[in-house]
């Protein structure tokens, strides 16, 4: 779903306001160092440095979003993009893999950074949990899940979200996680290793839940959409069969 930042629940806007502010001291460096035996080319670092940080597009961030701290600039330079980047991933849909963008976290090793920026980074993978689980962001909830498992943050605030968001979007969002780990489930009892171990110990717990069964049941005949319907259907037998460590 498109969204502007305009139109974004009021704390989503809050803590997105909060990465600029915070991080408004990590200046565009005058120069961007990158690998040459890379598709990096000099227009795509100039396209970075065509207009000011809040009107850069997807399309402008894309490559940088994926080579960012390997082969394309510094943690400080990465902080400078930062609040756009989070933005963009409510706002613009697919423009970039939300996990691997949101795994840039833990390379840039955002655990030993200030306080104050590691709590802006928080408060906005928490304010975005129930909009993510209401379908009403860019982003979805496998891709959020994930990538806040690559970045070592708990999951604790969007499974709480999932649990007291009311409706079928949050179903249906969950639903398709469950297709994506489909294998792992059934032959586990929990997401595959990809995932973090905290990860997988929430989210396995949700997944077995009687609850969450419960609302799947539930969900399935309120369905409108086909699809839909189908898919939450099959992640039902999944949650039914897989093993119940």
């Amino acid at each position: 779903m498109t969204a502007s930042t305009d139109t974004l629940p009021t704390d989503v806007r809050k803590a997105i306001n909060a990465l600029y502010e915070t991080f408004a001291r990590y200046a565009l460096p005058p120069s961007s160092s990158y690998s040459t035996q890379t598709t990096i080319s000099e227009a795509d670092v100039r396209a970075l440095r065509s207009r000011p940080l809040r009107e850069l597009t997807g399309r402008d961030l894309s490559k940088y979003a994926m080579k960012a701290l390997t082969t394309w600039g510094d943690e400080d330079e990465f902080r400078h993009y930062l609040p756009r980047l989070l933005e963009l991933l409510a706002v613009e849909p697919s423009w970039t893999d939300a996990a691997t963008l949101l795994g840039k976290l833990s390379t840039a090793r955002w655990r030993s950074w200030p306080e104050p920026e590691q709590r802006a980074i928080e408060e906005y993978l928490t304010a975005i949990s129930v909009p993510v689980v209401q379908r009403a962001l860019a982003l979805d909830l496998a891709g959020l899940a994930l990538g806040a498992s690559n970045a070592g943050v708990a999951l604790a605030p969007l499974v709480d979200a999932w649990k007291t968001t009311p409706g079928v979007q949050p179903v249906a969002q969950l639903a398709y996680l469950v297709g994506l780990e489909r294998d792992a489930l059934l032959r586990d009892g929990t997401v595959g290793r990809k995932w973090s171990e905290d990860a997988r110990r929430e989210l396995g717990a949700l997944l077995r839940s009687n609850d969450t069964r419960r609302r799947f049941e539930e969900a399935f005949f309120q369905m409108k959409d086909p699809a839909e319907s189908e898919n939450v259907s099959l992640a039902l037998g999944v949650l039914e069969t897989m093993p119940r460590i």
